[in-house]
């Protein structure tokens, strides 16, 4: 399965909308396998978390955002996973 721009943009659209906390993903038991080369590992990160813009830290709803003007999404994750 490949992710594109389009599927992150719904994704980005939809943690606006009213969620069920309950079907939302705890990202403290996301394991991402680091063997594997980064763009691997982002797909396989969003495939585990469901949607990279809305999930749980225990308790808590994380919705993350960016301003146009800064670096967007995809850079952060990809410059995220190479420093792992």
């Amino acid at each position: 399965m490949s992710i594109t721009i389009a599927d992150l943009n719904v994704m980005k659209q939809r943690c606006h909308e009213p969620i069920d906390r309950d079907a939302l993903v705890d990202i403290r038991e996301v394991d991402v396998n680091q063997s594997l080369p980064t763009e691997e590992k982002i797909v396989e990160f969003i495939k585990l978390i469901g949607n990279p813009y809305l999930y749980k830290y225990g308790d808590k709803v994380v919705r993350i955002n960016f301003s146009p003007n800064e670096t967007t999404f995809e850079e952060r994750v990809k410059g995220y996973f190479q420093m792992l």
